[in-house]
């Protein structure tokens, strides 16, 4: 953007340049050398205007200027796009990281509960305190996998955002 502002403030500056360079001729001065003056000559002997050179580079320029800010304007198109699809890549990486933390904490909570679950005594009160760790087994999976599954329907509209960049 800012090369944007840069490119525009050049352009006005230049064709500022140019509309003063129209109104400055050379002149012969009486020693023989020469003058630069906003007037034309007396006695009607230019030598020639400045701006005779400059007027057609002002006028190619602008075209020229023109052509370089729209290549900008695309080149900050596709480095915007890419830095889209940058984010969004990491974005997924992220959630699949927590997709595998979810995971491996779910694994480790069940492996306590099925380590408690077998210290259990076979008796009514065994029994009932096992049936109680399952369910607080089912709780666990239910918890984890509910997260998992928001990270993955996360996942989904990420990269279907993906595909259409």
């Amino acid at each position: 953007m800012r090369r944007v502002a840069v490119a525009f403030v050049s352009l006005g500056t230049f064709i500022s340049f140019c509309s003063i360079a129209d109104d400055i001729y050379r002149c012969p001065s009486a020693g023989g050398t020469t003058v630069y003056q906003a007037n034309p000559c007396k006695g009607g002997v230019n030598k020639g205007s400045v701006s005779s050179g400059v007027t057609a580079r002002a006028e190619a320029e602008p075209k020229q200027a023109l052509n370089d800010m729209e290549r900008s304007k695309a080149y900050l198109s596709e480095r915007e796009k890419e830095r889209k699809k940058d984010d969004l890549q990491a974005k997924i990486a992220r959630n699949e990281d927590a997709i595998r933390g979810y995971q491996n904490l779910m694994h480790a909570e069940i492996e306590l509960l099925q380590a408690k679950k077998g210290l259990a005594k076979n008796n009514l009160a065994g029994a009932t305190w096992e049936e109680s760790l399952s369910t607080e087994m089912n709780a666990v999976t239910a918890r984890y996998r509910s997260e998992i599954e928001i990270r993955q329907e996360e996942n989904k509209v990420f990269r279907a955002e993906l595909s259409k960049l």
